[in-house]
């Protein structure tokens, strides 16, 4: 095994951390997290053909997205479940539901979001013909909203894990579409197709508000952050809002991010 390499159950104990840990950043930035990412939830939509009174699984759903927007698309004739190796994750996914009173939707603890997941529940659960689709980061250089702080950490914290492309854990896990086709064939899916969408990750009005929200729900940064001394946060809160400010400095932050939305058709 090499240094950058880890064991899927590692990856699962990490992610389920890091995640706890960043879950009430995203209880607390909800209102901005979830318009910047709407049009990842839309796209997934359309790519996998979702309409109204279908069936629909939702792996990795975090605080709900897109779960609770597919639930509003399949009407009270259809249902959606939405699973995630988070705990703490889906317990705001259960608030954004029950503050949206919708009820063709539960949320439930997935004990494994590895790619080998996707693969066997593919086989099992879906009928040959039904459709999927998935998203994911490109890569690390085409992810502004992330790399500019995490650069700014690294530069105080050298001994700072790096955030490499295509490996296990990684956020850039899959950077790139002929990765996710990949996946996409080998559990079992045809005809994959997919498209290459910039968002506007991160829009805050202020450097200022761009940390907070960082700092509090980027599961990875919180991560990193949680195991700095206080002194050593405030040199590199100080030098993220410089650094932010010098790239608009007449206010809003906008920060963009590459998504890969991919779907495929069951074999």
């Amino acid at each position: 095994m090499s240094k950058t390499s880890i064991s899927a159950d590692e990856a699962k104990q990490h992610q389920r951390m890091v995640w706890k840990e960043a879950s009430q950043g995203w209880r607390k930035w909800d209102r901005l997290i979830i318009p910047a990412l709407q049009p990842v939830s839309d796209l997934l939509i359309k790519k996998a053909d979702i309409d109204e009174g279908y069936s629909v699984l939702d792996m990795a759903t975090g605080t709900g997205e897109p779960a609770l927007t597919i639930a509003k698309t399949v009407g009270v004739r259809g249902r959606v479940v939405g699973v995630d190796l988070s705990p703490d994750m889906l317990e705001v996914a259960k608030e954004r539901m029950a503050s949206q009173k919708l009820r063709n939707v539960t949320f439930q603890v997935n004990e494994d979001d590895s790619l080998s997941s996707f693969r066997d529940d593919s086989r099992r659960i879906l009928k040959p013909g039904s459709k999927a689709s998935a998203s994911v980061w490109g890569p690390p250089e085409k992810a502004q909203f992330f790399m500019t702080i995490m650069n700014v950490i690294s530069k105080h914290v050298p001994d700072a894990k790096p955030i490499s492309s295509g490996i296990l854990g990684s956020p850039f896990a899959i950077p790139s579409s002929a990765m996710l086709g990949d996946i996409f064939a080998k559990a079992g899916f045809a005809d994959y197709s997919s498209e290459i969408l910039e968002v506007a990750a991160v829009q805050t009005d202020s450097a200022e508000e761009y940390w907070e929200w960082m700092s509090e729900s980027a599961g990875p940064i919180v991560s990193t952050l949680s195991k700095l001394s206080d002194k050593m946060r405030e040199m590199i809160r100080r030098d993220v809002i410089e650094t932010v400010r010098g790239m608009f400095p007449e206010d809003p932050v906008r920060l963009a991010g590459e998504v890969i939305a991919g779907a495929g058709t069951k074999r």
